[in-house]
């Protein structure tokens, strides 16, 4: 955990690069390298949540959002995107993705 404030601009450069080409698994690593410099920076949260909700590891993506949700409460961010329907094991699930709110099935 250096906190090198170049190396994690360029980490999180790199990892918006991959995820705009769609490229997840190379989108995570980096957001990883950004947060290994800069832990619990809000956006590196947000978007390696994101990077893990594509590549289904549905979890972890979990984590990292209830992350960002404790970092940064007044972010809607992160609570929206924890609600979306997920299909687990060829089952959709209702419940929501979310840990904040308790939607009706």
């Amino acid at each position: 955990m250096s906190g090198d404030q170049q190396r994690f601009q360029q980490a999180m450069s790199q990892g918006h690069s991959a995820a705009w080409e769609q490229m997840w698994q190379k989108a995570a690593e980096f957001y990883q390298q950004a947060l290994a410099e800069i832990p619990n920076h809000p956006l590196a949260l947000t978007s390696l949540g994101l990077a893990l909700f594509e590549l289904k590891v549905y979890p972890e993506a979990l984590r990292y959002y209830q992350m960002a949700a404790k970092v940064t409460p007044e972010d809607p961010i992160p609570v929206e995107k924890n609600r979306p329907d997920l299909r687990v094991a060829g089952k959709t699930s209702r419940k929501p993705f979310g840990f904040i709110c308790n939607l009706p099935n």
